[in-house]
C-alpha cells in the first residue's frame, strides 16, 4: 500500500513520498531539481533557491534582500534602500541633513545642516554662520562689507567707510583714510593734537613749523623761540630787541644810520654785546644823534665835528649850511652842503676836478667825479690870532668869534677856521660879524682874502684883490679893507679904508659874484657819467 504525505497550506512544499521528483503530487507543479526550494520559483528566477523566502529577480534584480520599489538602485546589491536612504543619496536617513534632497550634505560632515561642509563652515555649529569663501577671517563680516577680511579685529564699511580704523563717528572725514580721528585732532585740520599750536582751531600754525606758536612760521619768524618776538609785535626802541622782525637797528628809531646820542650797539642788526657784533661782521659803535625821531637831525661822518648834530634833508652825509635861529638854538650846527635838497650836490662832489675846486661844494649828477660847470667866485679864508699879554699865541681864530659868509641874504657858511668858499656868479654876498664879549688886551687878527680877475681881453695877468683885515683892541673889534688892482701881475693902486668899531652883526663888505675867469667844474654832460 502506498503512503502519501499531503501537508497544504503549508510553508513547506508538499513532494510525494515516493520521490517523483515534483514538489508535489500536482502534475503541474515544478520539478524538484528546477525548484529547489519549491517555492513556485524556478531556479533561474530565483535569488536564492535554498531559501523559499527570498526574493525573486523580477522583483530584486540585484537579488539583495530589497525589492526593486524598495531598492535605491537595484542593479547594486550594496546600495541603501528608500526605506532607510529616502532621496537614495547613499548617506542614511539618520546621518542625512536631508534624506529628501539628494544634494543636501551629511551630519559627519555638516554638523548644523546648513550646506556647508564643516572645513568651509566658520561656525559648524551655528546654521546662519558665515562661510570662509565670503569670510575668510570669519568675525560674522563678508568680505565685501569687511574692511580687511584677514583680521576679525577690523572695522567694516558700515562704521568705518575709509576704512583707516577709525568709525565714522570719531572719524574727522571717513571718507578720507589719510584723516585723523577726532581723539587725536581736535580740530580736525590733518595735524595730530600734540603737533598743533591750537587743536580748536584748524587754522593754526603746527609746531614743528612755528616752534613757538605765536602764528608765525619758522621762515617768517626772526626769534621762533620767542612768542613775543613776530612781525606783528609792537616794539619797544631802545631795548637792544627787534621784537616786530623789521630788521632795523633797535638804537635808531628814525632809521637815518645813525643811533641815538650816548646809545652803544652794532651796526650789524640783532648783536647785543661787543663780542658777538664783532663775530659778525659788525662794529660796536656809539649813538649821536641828537633827534632820533627825525631822519633829517643826525650825526655826519664827512663833517668837521661828525659827533656834531646837523640837518642832512638830501641824505648826501653833509649838513646843511643854511640854518634859521631856532635851528641853531635847538642844537643843530651848520654843516657844508650848499644845497641841502640835491643829494649830488655837496663838499668834494667833483673829486676829479683839479684842486682846490674838488673840494668846492659842486653838483655830480651822474657821478663821475666831474662837476658840472658853475661860474662864480672863490673866497679863501685866512684866520690868526696873538696874544698880546698872554706869552704864546692863542690857538685859533676864538669859537665865539664867527665870520657869516651870506649868499643873498642867506646864511651860507660860518666859519672860525681857514677855508675856501665859492658863490655862483651874479649872486650877491656879504661878510658879517657875529661877536660876543670882549676880553680886554687880547689881540685877535683875520683875513678874508679873494681875487677877480679882470674882464680886460687886452690885460694880461689882470685882477683886483680884495682883502678884509679884523683886529681886537682893547675897547672892541675892528676891521678896515684893502682893495688891489694888478694889471700884468704888477700892483697898480691900492685902495684903504678903516672902519669904526663893530659890533653884533656888522656888514664889513658887500658885493656880487662874478665869474670872469673863474669857472668851477668841468663836466660837459653831467647826465652821462662817460661824458667829462
Amino acid at each position: 500500500m502506498l503512503l502519501f504525505s499531503f501537508f497544504w497550506g503549508c510553508a513547506e512544499p508538499i513532494k510525494v513520498a515516493d520521490n517523483t521528483g515534483y514538489c508535489q503530487e500536482d502534475p503541474q507543479a515544478n520539478l524538484i531539481e528546477a525548484d529547489a526550494d519549491c517555492d513556485g520559483i524556478i531556479t533561474e528566477e530565483d535569488c536564492d533557491d535554498n531559501d523559499a523566502g527570498s526574493t525573486i529577480l523580477a522583483e530584486d534584480a540585484d537579488c539583495d534582500g530589497i525589492v526593486t520599489a524598495e531598492d535605491c538602485d537595484d542593479n547594486d546589491a550594496g546600495s541603501t534602500s528608500l526605506a532607510e536612504d529616502a532621496d537614495c543619496d547613499t548617506v542614511l536617513a539618520v546621518d542625512d541633513c536631508d534624506d529628501n534632497d539628494a544634494r543636501y550634505t551629511i551630519v559627519a560632515e555638516d554638523a548644523d545642516c546648513d550646506g556647508v561642509l564643516t572645513a568651509d563652515d566658520c561656525n559648524d555649529d551655528d546654521a546662519s554662520s558665515t562661510i570662509l569663501a565670503e569670510d575668510a577671517d570669519c568675525d560674522g563680516t563678508i568680505t565685501e562689507d569687511d574692511c580687511d577680511d584677514t583680521n576679525a579685529e577690523s572695522t567694516i564699511l558700515a562704521e568705518d567707510a575709509d576704512c583707516d580704523g577709525v568709525l565714522r563717528e570719531e572719524d574727522c572725514d571717513d571718507s578720507n583714510e589719510t584723516l585723523l580721528a577726532v581723539a587725536n585732532d581736535r580740530d580736525c585740520d590733518g595735524v595730530l593734537t600734540a603737533e598743533d599750536c591750537d587743536d580748536t582751531n584748524s587754522g593754526s600754525t603746527i609746531i614743528a613749523e612755528d616752534a613757538d606758536c605765536d602764528g608765525f612760521v619758522t621762515e617768517l619768524d626772526c626769534n621762533d623761540m620767542d612768542e613775543t618776538i613776530n612781525p606783528l609785535a609792537i616794539d619797544v626802541w631802545y631795548d637792544g630787541i627787534d621784537s616786530d622782525c623789521a630788521g632795523d637797528n633797535d638804537y635808531d628809531q628814525d632809521g637815518d644810520g645813525d643811533a641815538r646820542e650816548g646809545d652803544e650797539y652794532c651796526t650789524v642788526v640783532g648783536y647785543l654785546n661787543d663780542s658777538d657784533c664783532a663775530g659778525a661782521g659788525g662794529t660796536w659803535s656809539v649813538g649821536y644823534d641828537c633827534h632820533d625821531t627825525n631822519a633829517n637831525r643826525r650825526s655826519l661822518i664827512d663833517e668837521s665835528n661828525p659827533t656834531a648834530c646837523y640837518k642832512d634833508v638830501d641824505g648826501d652825509g653833509y649838513g646843511d649850511e643854511e640854518l634859521t635861529l631856532n635851528q641853531i638854538a635847538f642844537g643843530l650846527s651848520a654843516g657844508t652842503d650848499c644845497d641841502d635838497s640835491s643829494i649830488t650836490t655837496f663838499p668834494g662832489a667833483g673829486f676829479n676836478e683839479a684842486s682846490p675846486i674838488d673840494e668846492y661844494c659842486l653838483d655830480d649828477a651822474d657821478g663821475d667825479g666831474y662837476a658840472a660847470p658853475v661860474d662864480g667866485e672863490c673866497f679863501d679864508f685866512t684866520f690868526s690870532s696873538e696874544a698880546i699879554l698872554t706869552s704864546s699865541p692863542l690857538s685859533s681864530w676864538p669859537g665865539v668869534r664867527k665870520i657869516n659868509v651870506l649868499v643873498d641874504e642867506s646864511l651860507y657858511e660860518s666859519t672860525s677856521s681857514d677855508g675856501s668858499i665859492c658863490v655862483e656868479e651874479g649872486l650877491s654876498f656879504s661878510f658879517r660879524y657875529i661877536h660876543s664879549n670882549i676880553v680886554a688886551a687880547t689881540n685877535h687878527e683875520a683875513t678874508i682874502e679873494w681875487t677877480r680877475g679882470s674882464s680886460s681881453t687886452t690885460c694880461f695877468l689882470c685882477f683886483t684883490a680884495y682883502a678884509v683885515n679884523i683886529f681886537s683892541t682893547p675897547s672892541g673889534m675892528a676891521y678896515y679893507t684893502t682893495q688891489t688892482m694888478f694889471e700884468n701881475g704888477i700892483a697898480m693902486n691900492s685902495t684903504f679904508s678903516q672902519s669904526t668899531i663893530m659890533v653884533s652883526s656888522t656888514t664889513m663888505y658887500t658885493g656880487t659874484a662874478a665869474g670872469h675867469d673863474d669857472i668851477f667844474g668841468t663836466d660837459g654832460d653831467d647826465g652821462d657819467a662817460n661824458i667829462h
